[in-house]
């Protein structure tokens, strides 16, 4: 599953995976950006993704539309391209919870790890 669909968005010819999820605030105007480097703009502008100025909410990232009339990312997408279900709680401001996001080991690939030991610790 590519990022487009994982967001439930309309298929344009191209989907893949997303680029490595960082908090920070070097965005627009010190906006929440979740990007690490140039390779990743350019793959979210592929995926036709805004990944600046991440709103804190569904409701308030579709009230504000990117120039470019891109998508813009909310704390519950980012949370989802990370692996976390959707009904995760993250506390605080965006910027705290993006931090909360993007430190994590995403969620599935715990499991994998805990399930791999605990399978080995069991023989």
């Amino acid at each position: 599953m590519g990022l487009r669909e994982a967001l439930g968005l309309p298929d344009i010819g191209i989907d893949d995976l997303s680029p490595t999820i960082r908090s920070s605030l070097t965005g627009p105007r010190h906006t929440t950006s979740i990007l690490n480097s140039v390779a990743a703009q350019r793959k979210f502008e592929s995926l036709q993704i805004w990944p600046n100025g991440v709103a804190a909410d569904r409701a308030s990232a579709r009230a504000f539309v990117a120039k470019n009339g891109h998508f813009r990312l909310s704390v519950p997408d980012v949370a989802l391209i990370q692996g976390f279900p959707e009904d995760w709680p993250f506390v605080g401001a965006t910027y705290m919870a993006l931090g909360q996001i993007g430190n994590a080991v995403p969620p599935p690939l715990a499991y994998a790890v805990a399930s791999s030991v605990l399978d080995v610790l069991s023989k």
